[in-house]
């Protein structure tokens, strides 16, 4: 799950978080926030970024027949 942010020179930039058995999207984006916004009262976790707020991409890991691991869009 994907989360954008912004530096302290106001670049965008994309975090992403792996919610390992999240079976259902709306369960992804509500624990990514919520993880991301725990590293953001730790100011040495992620220092001079602020959240955009904007937008929430969130993407499925597979992996396809000769064993690469690859995202997709979530349904």
């Amino acid at each position: 799950m994907g989360l954008q942010f912004f530096t302290g020179d106001r670049r965008c930039v994309w975090l992403y978080y792996v919610m390992d058995g999240a079976l259902q999207a709306a369960e992804a984006a509500c624990e990514g926030v919520r993880r991301a916004g725990s590293e953001l009262m730790d100011q040495s976790a992620r220092s001079g970024i602020e959240f955009a707020g904007g937008r929430i991409e969130l993407r499925r890991i597979r992996q396809d027949a000769i064993g690469r691991f690859v995202l997709v869009p979530s349904r």
